[in-house]
């Protein structure tokens, strides 16, 4: 606090212990219409099970799922870990999160989908919707791109020094959700309040990711699904996607746990606009 300046490391010991609650919600608009509103929450135990020179050892466990407005099918899916350890290894600095029990969640998943694809054998959609599911989970790269979100967002701002007011920039590679290339992004941090009463921190940033990379990958991806001939629009015609991510953390400078992180994320291709939130709340 003196020179205006934070480190973002966590401080744990062996045996610690925090509870968090989670909300996550999807809007879809359409010519400013909203089509749908998706909702969900579960909460999250963060055990520090081992402590080295080199960083940690935790169990990020979720449990407790709630929906609104899902489909039986799509609750199962999301809540399929449920109760089930993710076991993560981090860095000194908290900044090279990992999975190390990947094999073991990959077989759990597999095992949970046979009943399900036996039970909607004669859906298509659903079957689609089943395997999309399984390949998320089928090496440890796709478990850290798709399943850990909830992960990567708490660890975002770990590992770095921030200077009040002072906007740290860089281009950067993101995941790429239709695709094993990454996308080109600009990113952008700055440590934008300290609460020296609650000895805490405000961190926040942005993501813009490139547009034309974006709307490419799109597109072949919807190309690859075999829409009815004639509803896809040349590339030409097809509108460009963008996308933007914004959010930021509330962070305990002594402990380095997280006591509030929102991350939020717009696409919007012509007409049509996604946007998402993840809210992540220390319980206690």
């Amino acid at each position: 606090m003196s020179d205006s300046t934070v480190q973002v490391i966590s401080y744990w010991k062996l045996g610690d212990v925090q509870q968090y609650y989670l909300t996550e919600s999807e809007t879809v608009m359409t010519k400013d219409d909203t089509v749908s509103v998706l909702d969900n929450s579960y909460e999250i135990e963060i055990e520090v099970t081992d402590s080295t020179s080199i960083g940690y050892i935790i169990e990020w466990t979720r449990r407790n799922f709630q929906f609104s407005n899902s489909l039986s099918l799509d609750v199962q899916l999301q809540a399929i870990l449920s109760d089930i350890p993710i076991i993560l290894t981090t860095d000194v600095y908290d900044s090279n999160v990992q999975v190390l029990n990947w094999e073991t969640l990959s077989k759990d998943v597999n095992d949970k989908c046979i009943p399900l694809l036996i039970e909607y054998a004669d859906q298509p959609a659903a079957l689609t919707k089943i395997n999309q599911a399984k390949r998320k989970y089928i090496s440890k790269a796709s478990i850290e791109t798709f399943v850990i979100r909830d992960v990567i967002q708490y660890f975002a701002y770990h590992g770095a020094k921030y200077k009040l007011g002072e906007t740290i920039s860089e281009d950067i590679k993101i995941p790429n959700n239709y695709g094993e290339d990454p996308l080109d992004a600009k990113a952008a941090m700055v440590l934008d309040e300290l609460l020296p009463e609650n000895n805490t921190s405000i961190i926040k940033a942005f993501q813009n990711i490139n547009p034309q990379q974006l709307t490419a990958v799109t597109y072949d991806y919807l190309k690859s699904l075999n829409i009815v001939e004639g509803s896809l629009p040349s590339y030409e015609d097809f509108p460009t996607v963008t996308k933007q991510i914004w959010g930021g953390s509330d962070i305990h400078s002594n402990s380095g746990w997280v006591i509030y992180s929102q991350e939020s994320e717009q696409v919007t291709s012509g007409d049509d606009v996604t946007l998402k939130e993840r809210i992540i709340e220390i319980a206690n």
